[in-house]
């Protein structure tokens, strides 16, 4: 997972000393925490400086252990007032290798789960072999072998799933509209607590 932008937060695990804390530091400090996520802005980088006030770090690029963890991803970002033109924040530049397999145009529609067929499911789960792990290679296969698995199991016994609408987000309706609007035209320490 990686998630990047403007955070407006001062925080005292990111920001100079000289700056402040925001008043909702805590509540995102602990969002991120739980949810794995670590900033790979370098320590000490300042990512916004504005006339008349205290350089500040407030732009990051937060990524998960999952991301740390293939050796092909940067562990922190490249950070330069020369990525944004005449801009007070800097940009963040983080290169990730690109896979030469293009990604699936078809997405995955899934089953309609019914506890009912809770028993049938599993002896059709059960009824496939049970590979021999005994190095990383078995294990890879074996992996593989799984979701091949468990994806012909829900096939034989659930019903799949209607396609997505075409027309957009079906629950989306005319209050999700107001709300948004009213998000949109509100700023400072209101918006965070209507967020």
């Amino acid at each position: 997972m990686l998630l990047c932008g403007d955070f407006n937060t001062h925080s005292p695990l990111w920001s100079p000393l000289d700056v402040p804390p925001s008043r909702w530091h805590n509540q995102l400090e602990t969002w991120l925490d739980e949810s794995g996520l670590v900033s790979t802005v370098p320590e000490g980088t300042i990512t916004h400086r504005a006339p008349g006030t205290c350089p500040s770090v407030i732009d990051h690029i937060f990524v998960n252990d999952a991301f740390l963890g293939n050796p092909l991803y940067p562990a922190e970002c490249a950070v330069s007032f020369n990525y944004s033109i005449r801009s007070d924040h800097a940009g963040l530049l983080i290169s990730l290798p690109i896979s030469p397999d293009p990604p699936s145009l078809t997405p995955t529609i899934g089953w309609n789960i019914d506890p009912l067929l809770h028993d049938t499911w599993m002896a059709h789960f059960c009824s496939h072999p049970l590979p021999l792990i005994i190095d990383v290679p078995s294990l890879r296969v074996a992996a593989t072998q799984l979701l091949t698995d468990l994806t012909a199991s829900s096939d034989m016994v659930f019903a799949k799933k209607a396609p997505p609408s075409p027309k957009g987000l079906t629950w989306w309706n005319d209050k999700c509209c107001h709300t948004l609007t009213d998000i949109r035209h509100t700023h400072g320490d209101e918006r965070w607590t209507k967020v």
